[in-house]
């Protein structure tokens, strides 16, 4: 019996497991980058990852602006954490040192960031250490 169960768990697992979906290289790749320019306040090197659209759209005064207020509140950026693809594109947790968002990211057939969006809000760490999650 106790054989069967054993057998049966590991059947389990290892269908989660090719079930699962796997992290794109060039989203791998993509949210490095991110999280180097990132941390490192390189705007300009963010700025070379945007599709030409994008680019176009948006002012680097807002860009800057967006990363300016992430840091002040979560800090620098630990980790992604490759959550799933969809038809948007493929969604991660981002843990900073303070807290941590989800993130939608939209590469182009050029593998540059035609979207980035970050989504709600989950838990912010206060000077006390704490955990708290906001409304």
């Amino acid at each position: 019996m106790m054989r069967f169960l054993l057998l049966f768990l590991l059947f389990v697992f290892l269908a989660l497991h090719l079930y699962a979906q796997q992290e794109p290289l060039n989203y791998k790749t993509a949210t490095k980058e991110l999280k180097q320019a990132y941390n490192d306040g390189s705007y300009t090197r963010f700025r070379l990852m945007l599709s030409d659209l994008v680019e176009e759209q948006i002012p680097m005064q807002e860009l800057a602006a967006v990363f300016d207020a992430l840091k002040p509140t979560y800090g620098q950026i630990s980790a992604f954490h490759f959550l799933g693809v969809d038809e948007q594109g493929a969604r991660y947790t981002v843990r900073f040192q303070k807290g941590a968002l989800d993130v939608l990211v939209l590469l182009d057939s050029s593998n540059k960031i035609s979207r980035l969006e970050f989504e709600h809000y989950k838990e912010l760490i206060n000077a006390a250490g704490v955990s708290g999650r906001k409304p």
